[in-house]
């Protein structure tokens, strides 16, 4: 899912290409060691606080739909999109967080 503005750029940070390259390296298995940041939590925390909002505009949306409340219904998926995307840049400033901060634990952790 791409989340683009206006000018077709995107909206969310992005997650570094290096990042990314190293990530894959990991085994699946790989025992990681990461610090986390207060604000990498607080994506974390803010993401899901918007997804459970944008679920709830999403019921209501359908309810205005039910109640043939078009420009009710309208709005609701507006307010849900706009909170779908603070929700997708705050999780990719996670991901990016974590794949950026994260190396194989010492001694291969456990």
């Amino acid at each position: 899912m791409v989340q683009e503005n206006a000018a077709g750029e995107s909206d969310a940070p992005q997650i570094p290409p290096a990042a990314l390259e190293r990530w894959q390296t990991f085994a699946d298995d790989t025992p990681l060691q990461l610090t986390l940041t207060k604000g990498d939590l607080d994506n974390l925390l803010l993401a899901l606080r918007n997804l459970a909002i944008g679920q709830s505009e999403l019921v209501a949306a359908l309810a205005a739909h039910t109640n043939q409340d078009q420009e009710g219904s309208v709005d609701a998926m507006v307010r849900a999109n706009e909170v779908a995307r603070m929700a997708f840049g705050r999780i990719n400033a996670l991901i990016g967080a974590i794949m950026g901060a994260a190396a194989p634990a010492p001694g291969g952790g456990r």
